[in-house]
């Protein structure tokens, strides 16, 4: 049988498991429905774990669907170590699947030492950390719209070298699964996903001194200077604060990230009036 007899026949007993995949993620009628459906495949081939995102040409990946830890998710925004995670840019520029431990090794054997290998350290200690030893990903095209996505998938506990040899048993499947997956959020949720702001989506990533920043503005008739002074820190921190809290918010100004923030119920609001007082202790 000839090389191109050969793929075609490889091509024709794929669409099925494609079609599959899709027809059974597309009966799924919320979000949350399908996370869970997807989470039942991945652990049909003995992984644990998932995430699936979308990367365009932001430093910013969106993470669209994940089962991850919500504290480990928190933990990756608030470092901003995801602006030089390399196994993120590795997924814009090549279409070829790869290992995450590919990257830690390359990483580890540099010879020099700069901000991203700094990053690209705590990425994986933090992910060490939560027993996650390695990631598989699979970069794909986005059907439509500009950018790629990827799945990354892992095995909570299991060892490096088991993990990789678990993959090696369901790699095309994980191939049809990245993209059945795709068309679903696509053609199917692509109004839900559109209309979710990253920031909000992963707003658990906003970190208890911005937030209280933001609460006391709410609801205290004083000016930042006076917040700082109560909260016994100095103007350049506070409006640092304000400054991580506008931009996990997706906002330019302080009172749109007042406004998001009463939205999300990340802070309340109040019509009483207050009196500002010191603060002993700053949470």
């Amino acid at each position: 049988m000839s090389i191109k007899k050969s793929a075609a026949k490889k091509t024709n007993n794929s669409k099925p498991f494609l079609y599959g995949y899709s027809a059974e993620l597309e009966k799924t009628s919320n979000i949350l429905e399908l996370r869970t459906h997807i989470h039942q495949l991945i652990r049909r081939l003995n992984l644990s774990e998932y995430i699936y995102m979308h990367i365009n040409n932001t430093n910013t990946p969106l993470f669209i669907l994940n089962t991850l830890p919500k504290t480990l998710i928190a933990h990756y925004y608030t470092s901003e170590c995801y602006q030089h995670d390399m196994n993120i840019e590795r997924a814009k520029y090549n279409a070829h699947h790869y290992f995450s431990s590919s990257t830690y090794d390359y990483i580890a054997s540099a010879p020099f030492s700069d901000q991203t290998t700094h990053c690209m350290h705590i990425i994986q200690q933090l992910y060490s950390s939560f027993d996650y030893f390695d990631f598989y990903n699979i970069p794909i095209k986005r059907q439509k719209e500009a950018g790629h996505a990827l799945l990354s998938v892992a095995h909570r506990g299991m060892p490096r070298t088991d993990f990789q040899s678990t993959i090696s048993n369901c790699k095309s499947t994980l191939s049809l699964l990245c993209e059945a997956i795709e068309e679903v959020v696509t053609f199917k949720f692509n109004d839900q996903f559109g209309c979710i702001n990253f920031h909000n989506h992963n707003r658990h990533a906003l970190s208890t001194k911005p937030r209280q920043l933001l609460q006391l503005l709410a609801n205290e008739d004083c000016t930042i200077y006076d917040i700082a002074k109560r909260l016994g820190i100095n103007i350049v921190t506070a409006n640092q604060h304000l400054k991580t809290a506008r931009r996990c918010l997706g906002v330019r100004t302080n009172y749109a990230a007042i406004k998001i923030a009463i939205q999300e119920q990340l802070i309340s609001y109040t019509n009483e009036p207050h009196i500002l007082k010191p603060m002993k202790n700053w949470l």
